[in-house]
């Protein structure tokens, strides 16, 4: 009952802060790249060259279809899209709080809304990464079916497991820089275990199992089967049961972690 309340009340705090939490998502947002000639283009160009490098790699380099059975490109643009939003996401929930450091001196904001402020304005350029996505699958001949709109739902999913891992690396950065640089370290690792440009079919029945506990194969998984395979989420109920609890556990932990903290934050900023 206790968690249960602490949602509500973080909930009617996003609502009676709304306009300062928006205005500090674009305030992040406009920050990013305002030093870049590009600006915000940068958000959809790395990517971008990031799928042409693999798929130049696997596909004339090696000429392989890691992909399985399934159209190299089109697999591979969502692991991609989903990948880059968690890992640069996750990067900057660690460090929002020594960003926003001035927040923490005026003791007026709601630190906790801190984190989801800054997953916001990491929205905008995923949200037309994944349109520009279904422009390529529509002109490759698979237009978006009614089950692309689960897409929100796993974008959703991937948001609250992000703001748990956020909530306690942000608290947990400020007083040992070793929590920044495991964060990055897990980041490099999940790419690679996370079917990002490698299909799980292509694994032995005896391990698959082990790489559906990673949370990010279900939300990977979940962008393929809704905007190229018209798969249902509840056709998953045992990746699914096995998500949530990954992701109510780093809720329930980051919130702890973050409670606990707060009050030193002071001290260390």
């Amino acid at each position: 009952m206790n968690t249960i309340r602490r949602a509500l009340r973080f909930a009617l705090l996003l609502w009676r802060r709304r306009e300062a939490v928006f205005e500090l998502a674009r305030a992040g947002f406009e920050a990013r790249h305002q030093r870049a000639y590009l600006g915000a283009l940068w958000s959809f160009l790395q990517p971008v060259a990031f799928i042409g490098v693999l798929y130049f790699v696997f596909s004339v380099g090696l000429r392989a279809n890691p992909g399985g059975r399934e159209a190299f490109l089109p697999f591979l643009i969502c692991g991609v899209i989903a990948w880059q939003f968690f890992a640069q996401s996750l990067a900057d929930l660690t460090r929002s709080l020594r960003i926003h450091s001035h927040l923490v001196a005026r003791g007026d904001f709601p630190l906790a809304a801190v984190p989801f402020a800054r997953l916001l304005a990491s929205l905008p350029p995923h949200l037309v990464l994944i349109l520009l996505a279904m422009a390529v699958y529509w002109a490759q001949g698979t237009p978006p079916g009614p089950y692309a709109l689960q897409v929100f739902y796993y974008g959703a999913c991937m948001g609250l497991l992000l703001l748990g891992l956020g909530w306690g690396a942000c608290a947990a950065s400020l007083f040992a820089d070793d929590v920044t640089h495991a964060v990055g370290i897990a980041i490099q690792f999940g790419f690679w275990l996370t079917p990002i440009f490698w299909s799980p079919s292509l694994l032995p029945a005896e391990i698959r199992w082990l790489f559906d506990l990673n949370p990010m194969t279900y939300i990977v998984e979940g962008y393929r089967d809704s905007l190229l395979r018209g798969i249902p989420f509840w056709s998953k109920p045992l990746q699914g049961a096995c998500f949530w609890m990954w992701t109510g556990g780093c809720l329930l932990a980051g919130g702890a972690i973050f409670r606990r903290l707060r009050p030193h934050f002071a001290e260390v900023l």
